[in-house]
């Protein structure tokens, strides 16, 4: 299917969450919009993360698909890594010191970005991925 429906899947299971939590729990949306995260199209992975974390304020990208993600970053617009970065769990992402290199290194390029919103939120990670070394 092509990515403009998609979108509108995401959109629609934000609409059955809003009219039925019943008929969203037994259809499995929840787990359906977990699976569009993976998905290849920027968008559709942004509108996936952002009705996730509508669905279930606080919600955060399991360990493998946060790397993956990460990794990805540079397909993303100057809004969308924002929203990428705020879904990522540092705690969870980070389980030994090579791990915390890993994504030091892939968030390095981002440090001087000309975006103020993706600088600010690559400042966050790195003072989460610091307070989780501290520990």
């Amino acid at each position: 299917s092509s990515d403009y429906v998609r979108r509108l899947a995401i959109g629609g299971c934000l609409k059955v969450h809003g009219l039925s939590l019943d008929v969203f729990e037994e259809q499995m949306m929840f787990h359906h919009l977990e699976e569009m995260v993976n998905d290849f199209d920027e968008r559709v992975i942004v509108l996936a993360i952002t009705a996730l974390t509508q669905v279930k304020p606080g919600y955060c990208l399991k360990h493998h698909t946060a790397y993956k993600l990460l990794g990805r970053l540079n397909d993303f617009t100057d809004w969308q890594v924002p929203l990428v970065l705020q879904a990522i769990d540092v705690e969870n992402l980070t389980r030994s010191e090579g791990e915390v290199m890993d994504v030091l290194n892939m968030v390095d390029q981002f440090v001087d970005d000309v975006s103020s919103p993706v600088v600010l939120h690559i400042t966050k990670l790195l003072q989460r991925l610091i307070a989780t070394m501290e520990d």
